[in-house]
């Protein structure tokens, strides 16, 4: 099996439409898995809250890598975790998707999103530019990546706090408070 280049550049969600301030993005929990027939997963929870007195409504952009180092986007679903009768999801293409987040004056909402990317090369990455686009930091990044367990990890972005092995799948995880960093991290 090739070794994996793992270049994770946490958090991305870049903004479709103009800024709010009203609007904070402040905390993702994500898993990436890179499974034995080079599929690339990654499922998240992406926490939003409402700073302001109104409903906001407003739609954003998610982006996915873009290189010839990746295949096409086999898989995208978007969920408000609150409310399964809603679909976010506006639009979607290879660069990325549109999706509509919706929150109550003064509340809090978690969406869920996940997609399947096929990798034609020995690294994966996940981009992290969000924090630099909202101009304010995450209260928490929670993160985990899980491999076959006959994969070598050249490099990963941060230093984690826990590795193990399960059921024949490696496993490294951790905690980090994210900056507001000013290009790709690496």
């Amino acid at each position: 099996m090739p070794r994996y280049f793992i270049l994770l550049c946490l958090v991305f969600l870049v903004i479709f439409a103009l800024f709010s301030k009203d609007l904070s993005f402040f905390q993702e929990d994500i898993v990436f898995e890179i499974s034995e027939n080079s599929i690339f997963s990654v499922s998240g929870d992406y926490y939003f809250r409402n700073n302001s007195a109104k409903h906001i409504k407003q739609l954003l952009f998610y982006p996915f890598p873009l290189d010839t180092l990746y295949g096409k986007i086999i898989q995208i679903k978007i969920e408000d975790t609150l409310d399964s009768t809603k679909n976010p999801l506006i639009r979607f293409n290879q660069k990325g998707a549109s999706f509509l987040v919706e929150i109550p004056p003064k509340g809090a909402k978690i969406y869920h999103i996940f997609y399947q990317q096929k990798i034609k090369s020995n690294q994966a990455e996940y981009i992290l530019l969000t924090t630099h686009n909202w101009k304010e930091s995450f209260e928490v990044v929670n993160y985990q990546l899980i491999t076959p367990e006959t994969m070598d990890i050249i490099f990963f972005s941060y230093e984690p706090d826990n590795f193990g092995i399960f059921n024949s799948k490696k496993s490294i995880s951790g905690t980090k408070r994210i900056s507001c960093p000013t290009e790709i991290l690496s």
